[in-house]
Order: structure tokens, then sequence, then C-alpha cells
């Protein structure tokens, strides 16, 4: 049967997505060829019929996602381009579709003021004026603040709070969730920057509590929710997969689907910290998003992935993005090259097995085994913070060590603490439950990349000593920008300790190197004396 040019289907258009409703065949041929150019794949092993182990390749994730087995799909806005050009493929247009645009809400107006003394900097109203720029329309609503770690996102972000005036959804990861909202130990941002209390914060941390904030706004309304909601990137990720595995049940189940949120709670600004972090919830919240300003911070938005860049770029075309303000040089490099004992070199694994890439994770596994190793790997860090923390530090300055496992960073804490019981030393390792207010009250902090290199401002560190070896130029610059400029000029370091009987390990301090020449003070490279776990 032939449909009629406005029977083939529907495309419900969304300020940052667009629903497409597929009555022929062919629009879900085009939809899905749109998907297939927007999935990642990763190889598994699994066992065939005749009991055999091959290969496969399994699609991890999914940018967009198609509802009900073929009869409608969603995709974030920027990949219109896309689907014109597969509809094209199939003999159709996009003008072959009804085009409904989908109402927006009038958000509850909020009066956020910043504390009394918190000014905006120069670039920063130029940040906060650029992400309240009149949206057009191939804005998607969307628009990236990336300031370099230090330069005061968080401030930023308030500041563009108290311009708009309109409740705020405020979604980071479970890590970041104290950092920004506080809890019975610790002030968050929102309250160091903004005239708000704690009672002003709802925090929703589980899809019970979501569903109970929907209950609550469609039977009372929204006028009387605090000001800001603070949903965790995982709880909102949740609740757009189960939209996107079942529409129906996930209405029945919440009372709301993700689109809607928005308009139920009032809201005209949600904002995302650490947005190259976890790109693909990211991306779905974006997508999901409905009739509010989405604006996404960011030190490092930047990707070796090609993918991933692509990904960006639809979220965050550059024409959105502000990025106007380069990193300050204040840091000094250095770079420490050390040898493994002659006997135990040969021991020494760094690659898991079955694989070819570089796994520091590993390298800490090998090195625990053989006590001596550990003990010179361990004196390699106390060596650097007797010298260049213990003499020089004054009172309340603070040093930070980044492991890559649990196990060594217990090892750490076991001999920080006996070789300086006049310090408080602490873990914090976020998987493990370790508290927050521990890494902000600690004298010194052993943790790992994951937990505490991003989004995290220990206040007055001076001292960062990082053995764990990554390629990744987002987390290097993570790491550095743990350091922030201090009053009266004092010296913040950058410590990296490098193998140089391990190729990956000159290859990735090369790598930093050249990340790092031109946004730090100074890079030196020094050759530690002694031979890691030999027998003197």
């Amino acid at each position: 049967m032939l449909h009629s040019k406005k029977d083939v289907g529907t495309i419900q258009v969304f300020t940052h997505g667009f629903k497409v409703i597929a009555n022929d065949p062919r629009i879900k041929v085009a939809c899905r060829r749109v998907l297939n150019d927007w999935v990642v794949r990763t190889d598994k092993k699994v066992e065939n019929s005749r009991g055999e182990m091959v290969t496969v390749s399994v699609p991890t994730q999914i940018y967009g996602a198609e509802l009900n087995d073929g009869e409608a799909f969603w995709f974030h806005k920027g990949q219109f381009p896309g689907l014109q050009t597969e509809l094209r493929a199939v003999q159709l247009l996009a003008e072959d579709l009804t085009i409904e645009y989908i109402k927006t809400h009038k958000p509850d107006k909020i009066d956020f003021r910043l504390q009394q003394g918190r000014v905006l900097r120069d670039y920063q109203e130029d940040a906060r004026r650029f992400a309240l720029d009149e949206v057009d329309i191939g804005d998607h609503f969307s628009k990236l603040i990336a300031i370099p770690t230090g330069g005061g996102k968080t401030v930023t972000f308030c500041g563009i709070m108290e311009k708009l005036s309109e409740r705020v959804i405020i979604s980071v990861l479970p890590k970041y969730h104290v950092k920004w909202v506080g809890d019975k130990d610790v002030t968050g941002d929102l309250e160091s920057n903004l005239q708000i209390k704690k009672s002003e914060i709802m925090p929703v941390d589980s899809k019970a509590q979501l569903r109970g904030l929907i209950h609550i706004c469609k039977e009372q309304g929204s006028r009387k929710l605090p000001k800001v909601i603070a949903i965790t990137l995982t709880t909102m990720d949740a609740f757009i997969s189960d939209y996107e595995d079942d529409p129906e049940g996930c209405l029945q189940d919440y009372g709301a689907v993700p689109w809607q949120l928005p308009a139920l709670t009032g809201v005209g600004l949600v904002g995302v910290d650490e947005a190259h972090e976890h790109i693909y919830k990211v991306f779905k919240l974006a997508a999901h998003l409905h009739g509010v300003k989405f604006i996404a911070l960011s030190g490092t938005m930047r990707a070796e992935d090609a993918f991933v860049e692509r990904v960006q770029n639809v979220i965050f075309p550059k024409i959105k993005r502000y990025e106007e303000v380069k990193m300050e040089k204040y840091i000094d490099v250095e770079f420490i090259g050390y040898h493994f004992a002659r006997d135990l070199l040969h021991k020494i694994r760094y690659q898991a097995f079955g694989r070819n890439d570089y796994s520091h994770a590993v390298l800490e596994k090998s090195i625990l085994r053989y006590p001596r190793l550990l003990k010179g790997y361990i004196q390699i860090v106390t060596g650097i913070l007797d010298w260049d923390f213990m003499k020089v530090r004054q009172e309340g300055e603070k040093a930070i060590v980044y492991v890559a496992t649990v196990d060594m960073a217990d090892k750490f804490i076991l001999a920080l603490t006996l070789r300086y019981p006049q310090l408080k030393i602490a873990r914090y390792c976020a998987a493990q439950g370790d508290k927050y207010a521990d890494l902000m009250s600690s004298d010194i902090t052993v943790s790992t990349i994951q937990s505490s290199g991003t989004a995290v401002d220990i206040p007055n560190l001076i001292c960062n000593i990082c053995t764990t070896m990554v390629n990744s130029s987002k987390s290097n610059l993570q790491v550095l920008g743990r350091l922030r400029k201090l009053p009266g000029g004092r010296k913040v370091t950058l410590y990296m300790p490098f193998c140089r009987d391990i190729k990956k390990h000159f290859q990735y301090t090369q790598f930093r190197f050249e990340l790092f020449k031109d946004i730090t003070k100074s890079i030196k490279t020094f050759n530690y004396g002694a031979r890691i776990g030999e027998d003197h």
C-alpha cells in the first residue's frame, strides 16, 4: 500500500532532540542506518552453537534509540543532517513527513544571588553573557563553557544561575555530588558561591527519589520545590534508558518520560559539570531535554578518539563553545626517571593477559608481589615529600599522591602514616566509600585519578605526585589542574615519576611534555639515584 506524503511518518521536534514516528518501512530503514552510524562496538568472546569460542562485535553504546520495536526513533538534533541523507537514499525528504513542534513551558522564576564578595572576573562575565545569549535555530539550546581548571567554572555557572533566575537542575556524576551539594561535613560549591541554604537544594540520587519528585510535581505542581534540584547523572541516565527500553512502561513506572521532566519541575536551566568525562551519558541527557537551556562545564573538552570528537561536536558545535580563556603559567613540572632492580626487571608486568596496551594497574600489582620493589617504589614518593614538601610546607598546605589501585593506595597510607605521624594522612577512593570531607581536610591524600583527578578543588595544594602513567590528554590536564595558583607566588609542583626501563613510560612522558610545555611555568627532568628494589 502506498502512503501519501504526510502519512509516511511524523517528526516531533523538541528543543534538543527529535522523535521520528515511522509509518513507512523506508523510514525505519533510514533511521536504523543513522543509528548504525552512531554505534560503539566492542569485541567479545562467546560460545557458538558448536561449542567453539569465537569473537563477535557487540554494540555497547548507541547514540540515539529505537523505540517500540521500530515504530519510533529518538535522536539528538545534531543528528538531523544524517537523517536527511538517509531519507534521500530511500527516495524521501524530511518534508514528506508531518512536522510537529512540541510546545515549551514557562520556567519558575527563582531569586539567585551570589555570595557577598563574589564578583565575576572579566572572562567569567564574558562566559556568562555567552551562555545566556539568545538562541538561534541551530543552537540546540546548548552551550559549553570550557574554562581551564582553576579558572572558576563553578562560580561562573552560579553567575549564570543568578542572571537567568530560573529553577535549575544540576546533573553530575555521583562522585561529584557532595562537591556541588555538600553534606553535614562539607559545604558544597552551591553554598560557597550562592546565598542559598541546604534546604533549598533537593538531592535526587536514585530512581525511587526521582519517582517521588515527579509524583510531588504532578500532585502539587512545581512552585514549592527547592530552588535547585541536584539529580545524579547516573539516575538521569537510568531514567532515559528505561524510557528507551520501554516508553509506555517508563511512563507508568515514573509518571513521566524524560523530556517532560523540565516542565514538571519548572526548570529553565540544566547544568552538567565535567562534561568530557562521560560523554555518552551527557549525549543521552542532552538529546532528551526540552524547553531548557543546557550548559555544560569542562576544562578539558579534548578527544584523542575521532568518534568521541564527533559526538562532542554534535552536542556542542564549535560556535557554541566558550573557549577564550588560556591556562595561566604557574605550575612547575618535574619528571623523575627511575630504574628497577636488574634481577627483578624480567618479573615486572604491565600488560593484562591477552592484551597489548599498557596498564598501570597491572604494573602496581607486579610491584606489590615483591616487598623490596614496593619499598623502593614508595621511597620515590617519600623522597619527594621529604625534600620538596615537608621542608617548605607552611601551615595548612597539602600534598596529594595519585596511584592506580586501592591496594597500592593502602600500602602508601600505611607507609606515610608511619613516616609523618604529625600529619593527617587519608585515602580517597570514591568507589570504596571514602569520605569527601577527609580529602578536603587531610594534609596528605592518596587517591586515584578516577576519584580526585577531576572537579576536585583541594585548598592550599602545593605538591602533586602522580605515579600513574596515562596517555589521555584529558586525564593529564585534569591532574595538572588540581594545582591552583596560590597567593604570594607560592611554588606549586607536579611530580611525575617514570620508569626508564619501560618504553611506554618514555612515550607517555614525551606526550606529557608536549601537552604541558606551553601551559606550565617550567618543565625539568631528573634521575632518581638508586635502582628500585636493589639490595645495597
